[in-house]
């Protein structure tokens, strides 16, 4: 695949998500077919429709290659900004209107110039789960709009998911998507095991300054909707 030459706008020194092994595993995780479905899918269950107009400025915040945005863009949504401090998934991302490798937790945005932030699996990597999760909902606070959204799926330890981690464990054969998938989690180790601990009491909130609107556990993920208030 050919990947189109644009400008990335540095704001911190580029850091691989977790290592190249994790980064190689996840880019043969799911083909990117897959994975733009699986994000259209979540869109239509969050849903943004009659709360997001189609010219509104929208933030992938840990935007990887850029699943979200091109899932986003193929619904008509072109005003898109992804930010990533992987410079290697950043080159890959087609879809954003503007690339940003940058620091979630310290983002250079101007106050209020978002409609709508996506977190899809970005939170997990952080490096202190609680105490940068909090600095990141409060930089998200800082450049969204009055009224503005924060849809964040991430993994979230159910019975489905201990299960998956059962299987990945004690299995002596396993099809390639799992073994990817396996060697996603070994190398996320420590921030990955982190998050799920610690999952549960960091999401429950309150966030100073916005409204928990949707909050679902399901198939190993919660998905959550907040609106600033």
């Amino acid at each position: 695949m050919t990947y189109r030459t644009t400008k990335i706008v540095k704001w911190c020194k580029p850091q691989e998500c977790e290592n190249s092994v994790w980064e190689k595993a996840f880019s043969e995780f799911e083909s990117r077919k897959e994975a733009v479905k699986k994000m259209k899918t979540r869109l239509r269950e969050f849903p943004i429709a009659g709360k997001i107009e189609k010219n509104s400025m929208i933030l992938d915040l840990f935007c990887g290659t850029g699943h979200m945005s091109e899932a986003l863009k193929r619904l008509g949504y072109k005003n898109t900004v992804g930010l990533d401090m992987s410079l290697s998934l950043l080159k890959k991302n087609n879809h954003s209107k503007k690339l940003v490798c940058g620091n979630a937790t310290q983002m250079r945005f101007r106050a209020r110039s978002f409609k709508a932030i996506f977190i899809q699996g970005g939170l997990h990597h952080l490096p202190k789960a609680k105490a940068d999760t909090f600095k990141v909902f409060r930089e998200c606070r800082r450049i969204l709009e009055k009224g503005g959204y924060i849809f964040v799926t991430e993994p979230y330890e159910d019975f489905f998911l201990k299960t998956v981690h059962y299987i990945l464990e004690k299995s002596p054969w396993l099809p390639a998507r799992l073994k990817h998938l396996k060697t996603m989690i070994r190398e996320e180790e420590t921030t990955y095991f982190s998050w799920l601990k610690e999952a549960h009491e960091i999401l429950k909130g309150p966030f100073y300054g916005f409204k928990t609107l949707k909050n679902q556990i399901r198939w190993g993920k919660i998905s959550l909707v907040f609106r600033r208030i």
